[in-house]
């Protein structure tokens, strides 16, 4: 009786695996350009326009269209399936090779699904330190996405980074 209840929740679990993978694949491939890719590109596409010391709250840039979480990954060093076995988040599949060493990649997110193209954060004197966990990403909520881009302290050489604001309520 009890091995039937065990098989019962089990085959469950795997079902909503399953139905949840197929979900997240189809939303994948029916992501477009959106207001938010636009914004990205606009602001940060090229780096070294922006201002050291200068604040950037992403809940108040980018709100042309609703969005819950971003999700920064590492481009070369993020692995999809670890990825979402670890976060539940499966990004879009991406050429590794179309971005250089040390790009990191920015998703929006609405109710735990990806709903922008990645949005590349690179430049030669630029690096997202804001500690990837075991599966080289890291998710911040829409009220805590705030940075400022300043000079990276843990390193020898001239690099910038955004760094998380700790100013939570």
């Amino acid at each position: 009786m009890k091995r039937k209840i065990i098989y019962k929740i089990i085959a469950g679990l795997l079902i909503y695996f399953i139905l949840n993978t197929c979900y997240k694949l189809y939303k994948n491939y029916t992501i477009s350009e959106t207001c938010l890719s636009n914004t990205f590109n606009n602001k940060y596409l090229d780096l070294s326009n922006l201002k050291i010391n200068s604040i950037h709250n992403f809940d108040e840039i980018f709100n042309c269209q609703e969005w819950d979480e971003i999700f920064v990954t590492s481009s070369i060093y993020y692995y999809r399936g670890i990825g979402y076995l670890y976060t539940g988040v499966l990004v879009p599949s991406y050429d590794k090779f179309q971005y250089p060493e040390g790009t990191a990649l920015l998703y929006f997110m609405k109710n735990n699904a990806i709903i922008s193209n990645p949005l590349p954060l690179y430049s030669d004197n630029f690096i997202f330190s804001n500690h990837y966990g075991k599966s080289n990403s890291v998710r911040i909520k829409r009220k805590h996405a705030k940075f400022i881009y300043k000079k990276h302290e843990h390193t020898d050489f001239e690099l910038n980074t955004l760094e998380l604001i700790n100013d939570y309520d």
